[in-house]
């Protein structure tokens, strides 16, 4: 039979076990129920810290130029059931934007591995051509170093494997880094929102981000009924 000591030291347990218990479940309801919500945040939140400009570990990959290469399609539309779906870290395209000589790599996934070789397109939108929004980070002290200098009516230009893209500035936004005001990833209408660090030419912690809005203009619509 159990001693008082032994008894009072198994309520002891049940005291610690039972909450502790409970806390963690609630963390995973939490995360389960908010995480689709909060993951846009999540991203931008990315860029927060920022000690030390970016290190670069290979060369960035360059596409080939759409002049150059015969294989990209160049009609309206893409079958869906022909396009090859970046995977996570791929490179698969080249954001260029003349006015603020940026031309660089673009990455699917805004990770901090691609982010260290050009944009990155966040995995919860969508790639171009899909009549939704494509939300593009980049590093202020590298690929995006000169986003500052975009005006409204600039080209912006993504080559990617299956076909050319152009969009025009339409605006541009200084916000807070968790105002999930300055981005709408649930727009049903082909866009795109680049955006990176502010202000430039500082490290250390960022509480801005600039937004830069394009429309569209011209580039092959997925076609996702073929």
């Amino acid at each position: 039979m159990p001693s008082l000591a032994e008894k009072a030291g198994k309520t002891r347990k049940g005291f610690v076990l039972f909450p502790l218990l409970f806390f963690l479940c609630g963390c995973l309801l939490f995360a389960v129920v908010l995480y689709p919500t909060a993951r846009p945040m999540l991203s931008v939140l990315s860029l927060f810290i920022q000690k030390e400009p970016p290190s670069f570990d290979d060369d960035p990959i360059e596409l080939p130029s759409s002049s150059s290469d015969s294989s990209v399609p160049t009609g309206d539309t893409v079958p869906l059931s022909t396009l090859e779906y970046p995977k996570s870290g791929e490179c698969y395209g080249q954001i260029r934007i003349p006015s603020a000589e940026i031309d660089c790599p673009l990455y699917y996934g805004d990770d901090k591995k691609s982010l260290k070789k050009g944009a990155g397109t966040y995995t919860g939108t969508f790639i171009p051509g899909y009549d939704r929004t494509t939300l593009i980070a980049g590093h202020n002290h590298t690929f995006f170093s000169t986003l500052g200098s975009v005006e409204v009516g600039d080209s912006v230009f993504i080559d990617t494997k299956y076909g050319n893209y152009e969009y025009r500035v339409t605006g541009t936004r200084i916000a807070d880094y968790d105002d999930e005001t300055a981005y709408d990833l649930s727009k049903r209408q082909e866009n795109i929102i680049l955006y990176t660090c502010y202000p430039f030419k500082i490290l250390g912690f960022y509480q801005q981000r600039l937004f830069v809005y394009g429309e569209y203009v011209s580039g092959p619509m997925i076609d996702k009924d073929r």
